[in-house]
Parts: structure tokens; C-alpha cells; sequence
């Protein structure tokens, strides 16, 4: 029987490098994924509301809806899936209780 050829700090070396690749590969594949842009309109219709009640919190500043990031990309505004998706999170109101 030929015995398995001895690993070398070279080839240690090597893994951890191609190791570390392959993770910060993965966390781009994941932040792409997240980084789903929405219209004004598409991310009124996941939030359940009216694009006008969005249009009007960005552009005032106002109300609970002015805190979700936006970006301007020319006359364009866009929002990442994943914002709206966390400000749903934020805003959520747990249930009370009832009383028996």
C-alpha cells in the first residue's frame, strides 16, 4: 500500500487561501441576493400600502415610513427588498394580552 504524500505548510497555505475565497464568494452570492431593487411602486405592494403614502413619507420625512433607506439612481428611486422587508420587522406592534 503507497502511503498518502505528506501536507505541506505550502499546501495549508493554499486551502486557507482558497477557503477564504470561496467564504467571501458566498457573502457576495448572499448580498446580491438581498440587494434586490425595488420600484416605489413594488415596494408599496409588498408593504401592503398605497405608492402614494411612500412617495409622500420619503419626500417629507415624516412618519415611520420615512425611515426606510431609498437611493436615487438618476430620477429614479429604488429601494433594496431587504430594507423594506427589515422596516416591516421594526414597525411590527406585538398583541396584547386579553383579559379573561
Amino acid at each position: 500500500m503507497s502511503r498518502a504524500p505528506a501536507v505541506t505548510e505550502e499546501d495549508n497555505r493554499l486551502l486557507l487561501i482558497i477557503r477564504s475565497t470561496v467564504e467571501e464568494m458566498l457573502r457576495a452570492l448572499s448580498d446580491r441576493d438581498r440587494a434586490e431593487w425595488l420600484t416605489t411602486h413594488q415596494a408599496a405592494n409588498l408593504l401592503q400600502i398605497c405608492p402614494t403614502s411612500l412617495e409622500k413619507a420619503r419626500s417629507t420625512g415624516v412618519g415611520p415610513l420615512a425611515t426606510i433607506p431609498h437611493h436615487k439612481i438618476g430620477r429614479s428611486v429604488r429601494y433594496r427588498r431587504a430594507d423594506v422587508l427589515d422596516a416591516v420587522a421594526r414597525l411590527r406592534v406585538p398583541g396584547r394580552a386579553t383579559r379573561t
